[in-house]
């Protein structure tokens, strides 16, 4: 099992073997200021677990068809930050190192859409893109804070838990049409705003969940633990 390149600063817990080098025309380029980047097979693998450890000032997530690869992860060209991988306990840890350079600290994660992930977000952003709308989701928790989040979901496989626990100004979930979603203020907030209808001083505990929920099969839980600024669930 080989491994280096990638991510600022960020462990990335996987499911999952097989852990490469991955480039995309950077071949035969040496010295800092290259891009950085590392990919492992899927194999069979139906799940899988990626844990964010570490924070980046923008952090990027979308699923993809990546053919054999259950995974790639990029920094950009001249980034500051540059990843290296170990295996542990048959987990993926990925550790960005200082590069000398000092361009942006920010990290593109390419998730396989064929796998169901599981993913976990410690270390803040200033801003969190998740884009899985293409894909698959056991679950989200963003447990570090980060000004702004933003989470495209997928039609949902049974009961979905999506958690913000860190800490948002701004917190924006997009969901299918037609899917039940839970929303549970749990830490208050200034704004909630669920499928157009908005209201204002939320207090802690306010728990708003359209008739039906309890008893879908497929629905979505979205639980801001922390105080959040604004909070909005739309549909795509």
């Amino acid at each position: 099992m080989r491994a280096r390149t990638v991510l600022a600063g960020l462990t990335l817990t996987l499911l999952a073997t097989g852990c490469v080098p991955w480039h995309d025309g950077d071949e035969g380029r040496d010295g800092l200021g290259r891009e950085h980047a590392v990919s492992a097979e899927r194999g069979d693998l139906d799940a899988a677990a990626l844990t964010v450890v570490s924070g980046a000032t923008t952090l990027a997530v979308r699923a993809a068809d990546l053919g054999g690869d259950l995974y790639r992860i990029s920094t950009p060209d001249g980034s500051r930050i540059a990843p290296d991988v170990v295996e542990s306990g048959g987990r993926h840890q990925l550790h960005l190192r200082d590069t000398g350079e000092h361009g942006p600290a920010a990290v593109e994660i390419l998730l396989d859409q064929r796998v169901r992930w599981d993913l976990r977000f410690s270390g803040g952003a200033n801003e969190t893109l998740v884009d899985l709308g293409g894909g698959r989701v056991a679950g989200m928790d963003f447990t570090a804070g980060s000004a702004r989040i933003e989470a495209v979901l997928p039609r949902p496989e049974g009961p979905v838990t999506v958690r913000m626990a860190g800490g948002s100004s701004d917190f924006v979930v997009r969901a299918p049409d037609g899917v039940p979603v839970r929303v549970t203020a749990g830490g208050g907030a200034a704004n909630v705003t669920v499928d157009g209808a908005r209201r204002s001083g939320i207090a802690g505990g306010t728990v708003f969940a359209p008739a039906g929920w309890d008893a879908a099969a497929d629905r979505y839980d979205v639980d801001a633990v922390a105080g959040v600024a604004s909070l909005t669930v739309s549909r795509r």
